[in-house]
């Protein structure tokens, strides 16, 4: 869980408190399924690892979200 990590959740609830919505950043599946599981509901896949500055193409294709 990159930057955030267990601090999504109370982000999460603080961004409902004072009424806007937060995109959240994912690279992977694990931190999509962490996003998801924590009540994040926009999401926005990168393909491009910030520490590195390397684009990994593929990676968008290996995140799946099927609506639970």
């Amino acid at each position: 869980m990159a930057v955030i990590g267990a601090d999504l959740e109370v982000l999460l609830d603080s961004c409902t408190i004072m009424g806007i919505e937060a995109v959240v950043e994912v690279h992977t599946q694990n931190e999509l399924d962490h996003a998801i599981s924590k009540g994040a509901t926009i999401f926005l896949v990168n393909m491009w690892d910030r520490i590195t500055g390397r684009l990994y193409p593929d990676q968008v294709s290996n995140c799946n979200y099927n609506g639970q």
